[in-house]
């Protein structure tokens, strides 16, 4: 979609923690945004938890997944590192 990783791959965290500010455990915060959509999706036996043999692509925070002011670090998909955001110009402007 022409999105950012570092960004955008933050939103449904940031919907979940919204969620969590209304009453929502953490644990099942986290299973709306990762293996209930794989299950919706069909993709359940590949994705949507840390199994083996499932695909595991990576991402790495600075914080907590559900704090608003946690950012991506590193997105790791494939094996192969697609986004580093002290390589990144986006966030250049941010002090964190």
């Amino acid at each position: 979609t022409g999105g950012m990783a570092g960004r955008d791959l933050m939103t449904l965290p940031l919907e979940a923690s919204f969620a969590i500010s209304g009453g929502l455990d953490e644990q099942t915060a986290l299973e709306a945004i990762t293996i209930t959509p794989a299950q919706l999706l069909g993709v359940a036996d590949r994705v949507g938890s840390l199994q083996p043999g499932k695909d595991a692509d990576i991402i790495i925070l600075d914080g907590h997944p559900f704090h608003y002011n946690t950012f991506v670090q590193t997105t790791i998909i494939n094996g192969q590192v697609l986004y580093e955001k002290e390589k990144s110009t986006y966030f250049s402007h941010i002090q964190h």
